[in-house]
C-alpha cells in the first residue's frame, strides 16, 4: 500500500494541476473592508431551529470576516438531481456546497466540466491555506487511515481534488452491531446472557413464551433491530458473523494465497441464513427487521408507555433509542461471541466549493476554520462555555483516555441554535465524546448511556481481537472509470443478495435447505457478472 500510494503522489506532483478558479478572487468582498458575503448550500434539519441566529454562524463570520447566507436544499437523497438541475438551467449554485453528498461519478463529472473548483493548489499550499488540514490530518490519523483518506480524495487520473473531507473516528460509532439485553427479563427467567448461538435461541424462546414485562399481554419481542437501522444497527450482520467474518463495506474473505472470495456464496454464510430461518420460523426474529426505519426502532427500544418491550435489541443509544427514557436502565451490552466488524472511519467528500464562488480564497478559509480542533468542537458539540469547555487538569474521559474538552450539555438530539446540523468539513475525532470529560452537573441519563457505550466498546474489541482473522480485505481502491465499468453489475448482485437474504430467512419462495434453491441463487449472480466484478476487485486488492 505505502509502495503505491508513494507512486500515486508522485504523480500527482508529476501533473500539478492548478486549482480551477484560481486563488485571486476578490479579496475584500465589499466597498470599505466590508465583510465577504459567502453562500452556503445545506441541507435542513429539525433540530437547528435558526442557522442566523446560531452560535456556530457567529463564530464563524467573527473568525473569519464574512456574512454567510443558507440556502437549503429540500432534505431526502435527491440533492444531486437537484444540483443537477440548477447547472442544467445555468442557475448559479451557493459558493459552498456544506455535507451535500454527491455521488463520486457526479461530483468528477462537474468538477471536470468546471462548475466546481479544483483545491489541488490549496491542498499543497501545506503551509498556508490548507496548514490546518495537514497538521491535524498528519498528527491524529494513523497512516493507514491517512492513505485511505487521500485514495478516496485524489482522482487517480489527474491528481484533482474536488471536495474536502470530512472525517468521523469513533470508538463507539464504530462498531456494526451494539447489542443490548434486558437484564430484568432474564432475571423473570432465570437465565444468564447468553455465550454462544445456542444459548441465544434459549434466552430468545424464554423472552417469548413468558409475559417479561408483566402487562398481562403477549407482546414481548425477544430480538429486535432493523435492516436499515444503520449506525449501530446491523442486527443481521451481527447473527451472520456467528459463521463467518463478514464485512459489509468489503464482503471478501482472503485465502492463504491471497485469493478473494465473496462470502454471500460461501457454504458458511448459508448456514447463517438456515440459522437465521429457523428464529424467523419460531417467531423469535419478527418480519419488521426487514422494514423499520429509525423512528420505529425507538418506538420498541423505548417506548413511551415506559413498558420495556425487546428482550435483545441492536442499535445505536443515541440514534436508536429515545434521549432520557428510563427504559434504557433495564439494558446492559450483550458480548459477542462472533467476529466483530468495525466499520472504517467516516469520509464524506461532501464539501465543494463552486465555480460561481467570487471569493474560493475567502470560502477555503472558512472550510480550514471548521478543520481547526476548536471548529471540530463547535460543530459536534456545540457553544464553547456553554455546551462545553476545557478539561480539567489531569482529567479522563469515560474509557480512560487523557480528556481533550469537557462536555457540559451535549446538544446533538435536542433543537438547537448551537449547531448547524451536519457534523461535515472537519475532522471529528472521538465522535461520540470518548475523549471528553464528563461534568459533574450533566444529565444522568447521558451519563448512563456513555458508561453504556464505554463498556461495549471494551467487550467489542475483546471479541475482535479473540476472534477475527488476521487478515482481512480493506476497503479497495477502484477508479471512477473503474466504478462505471461495473456499475449495472454491481447494482444487480447488491439486489439480488438483498432480496435472496430476505427470501431465505422468511422462506419466501426460496428454502434455504434446498440445495436447487440454492444453486439457483449462485447462479443467478454468475449470471448478473459476479465473475467480472470479484475480477476487478482482486485487481484492485492486488495493486493494494
Amino acid at each position: 500500500m505505502k509502495k503505491f500510494l508513494a507512486l500515486f503522489l508522485a504523480l500527482v506532483l508529476v501533473l500539478g494541476l492548478v486549482a480551477c478558479g484560481g486563488k485571486g478572487g476578490n479579496e475584500t468582498g465589499g466597498e470599505d473592508g466590508d465583510a465577504v458575503k459567502l453562500t452556503i448550500g445545506i441541507q435542513p434539519n429539525a433540530y437547528i431551529l435558526d442557522r442566523y441566529e446560531n452560535a456556530l454562524t457567529k463564530w464563524i463570520e467573527s473568525e473569519c470576516g464574512v456574512k454567510l447566507e443558507f440556502v437549503e436544499y429540500a432534505g431526502g437523497t435527491d440533492v444531486g438531481t437537484q444540483i443537477s438541475t440548477t447547472i442544467a438551467g445555468r442557475q448559479e449554485l451557493p459558493d459552498i456546497l456544506f455535507g451535500i453528498n454527491l455521488d463520486e461519478v457526479t461530483r468528477h463529472k462537474y468538477g471536470k466540466e468546471g462548475y466546481f473548483v479544483n483545491l489541488k493548489s490549496y491542498f499543497d499550499d501545506k503551509e498556508g491555506a490548507s496548514k490546518t488540514f495537514w497538521e491535524r490530518f498528519e498528527n491524529e490519523l494513523n497512516e493507514q487511515d491517512q492513505e485511505n483518506v487521500l485514495l478516496e480524495m485524489i482522482d487517480p487520473a489527474d491528481g484533482a481534488i474536488y471536495a474536502i473531507p470530512g472525517i468521523e473516528t469513533s470508538l463507539f460509532d464504530g462498531m456494526n452491531y451494539q447489542t443490548w439485553i434486558n437484564t430484568e427479563w432474564l432475571d423473570k427467567v432465570g437465565k444468564k446472557k447468553p455465550t454462544n448461538k445456542e444459548e441465544l435461541l434459549d434466552v430468545l424462546r424464554a423472552f417469548k413464551d413468558t409475559d417479561c414485562n408483566g402487562n398481562g399481554v403477549a407482546d414481548e419481542i425477544p430480538l429486535y433491530g432493523s435492516v436499515n437501522a444503520g449506525l449501530g444497527g446491523h442486527i443481521l450482520d451481527w447473527i451472520t458473523n456467528f459463521f463467518v467474518y463478514y464485512d459489509r463495506d468489503c464482503p471478501y474473505l482472503v485465502g492463504d494465497d491471497g485469493k478473494l472470495t465473496r462470502v454471500q456464496i460461501t457454504d458458511a454464510y448459508r448456514e447463517a441464513l438456515k440459522f437465521l430461518n429457523t428464529m424467523y420460523k419460531e417467531g423469535l426474529l419478527p418480519d419488521v427487521v426487514f422494514t423499520a426505519g429509525q423512528g420505529e426502532l425507538k418506538q420498541v427500544t423505548t417506548p413511551a408507555s415506559g413498558t420495556a418491550m425487546a428482550g435483545i435489541f441492536v442499535g445505536h443509544l443515541t440514534v436508536h433509542c429515545t434521549q432520557g427514557s428510563p427504559v434504557l436502565e433495564q439494558y446492559e451490552p450483550l458480548q459477542t461471541w462472533g467476529y466483530a466488524i468495525r466499520r472504517p472511519n467516516m469520509v464524506g467528500l461532501n464539501n465543494l466549493i463552486s465555480a460561481d464562488c467570487d471569493n474560493p480564497d475567502k470560502a477555503f478559509e472558512v472550510m480550514m476554520k471548521l478543520w481547526s480542533k476548536e471548529g471540530s468542537y463547535r460543530l459536534r458539540y456545540g457553544e464553547k462555555g456553554v455546551n462545553w469547555t476545557e478539561p480539567d487538569e489531569g482529567a479522563k474521559s469515560v474509557i480512560g483516555l487523557d480528556a481533550t474538552l469537557k462536555i457540559l450539555k451535549d446538544p446533538i438530539t435536542t433543537q438547537n441554535t448551537v449547531l448547524w446540523g451536519s457534523v461535515s468539513c472537519t475532522l471529528n475525532v472521538h465522535a461520540e465524546a470518548e475523549s471528553a470529560q464528563l461534568a459533574e452537573e450533566m444529565d444522568p441519563w447521558m451519563k448512563m448511556k456513555m458508561n453504556m457505550h464505554a463498556e461495549s466498546s471494551k467487550l467489542f474489541t475483546e471479541a475482535g481481537e479473540k476472534n477475527n482473522p488476521e487478515v482481512v480485505c480493506p476497503k479497495l481502491a477502484l477508479s471512477v472509470p473503474e466504478k462505471e465499468e461495473t456499475a449495472s453489475e454491481r447494482l444487480n448482485i447488491s439486489g439480488i443478495i438483498t432480496k435472496a437474504r430476505a427470501d431465505f430467512i422468511r422462506g419466501d419462495g426460496k428454502d434455504i435447505n434446498n440445495d436447487a434453491d440454492w444453486n439457483a441463487y449462485l447462479k443467478e449472480l454468475n449470471d448478473m457478472g459476479l465473475e467480472k466484478v470479484v475480477k476487478q476487485d482482486q485487481a484492485a486488492y492486488d495493486r493494494q
